[in-house]
């Protein structure tokens, strides 16, 4: 049964490696049970991860700090914990913070069992 192993950085979040389809290398993201999308990043990171995706819209959201920024919205497609599994990717092209990270969201995990032990510091998400 296929696993994604993850673990807590330096600040106690949980991260993890996310596989999209086409990209040079993994892209660490932090899970965050809060975004109810399924992937968050910054135009930065997928240039960094060499992937060219074709935007469908553009929107404006709201961050968690109280800021707006425009949202660009596309498919993409990643490799889910054995599968290939086409998302909804949100991208904000503006510059990432320093340690700005991209996101996981409920949508994503909607089918996954997230497991988090905080004093071993590690992340594991399945499907059993």
């Amino acid at each position: 049964m296929p696993v994604i192993v993850g673990s807590l950085d330096h600040r106690g979040q949980p991260i993890a490696d996310l596989e999209l389809v086409g990209a040079h290398h993994r892209v660490t993201v932090l899970i965050d049970t809060g975004y109810d999308g399924e992937v968050f990043l910054y135009h930065e990171q997928l240039r960094q991860a060499g992937l060219e995706i074709t935007f469908a819209r553009m929107d404006r959201i709201q961050l968690a700090d109280g800021t707006e920024t425009p949202l660009l919205v596309a498919s993409a497609a990643v490799n889910w914990l054995g599968e290939r599994r086409e998302i909804t990717l949100d991208v904000a092209p503006n510059p990432a913070p320093r340690d700005a990270r991209g996101l996981i969201g409920c949508r994503l995990l909607h089918d996954s069992r997230l497991r988090i032990d905080f004093p071993r510091g590690s992340v594991r998400i399945s499907r059993d």
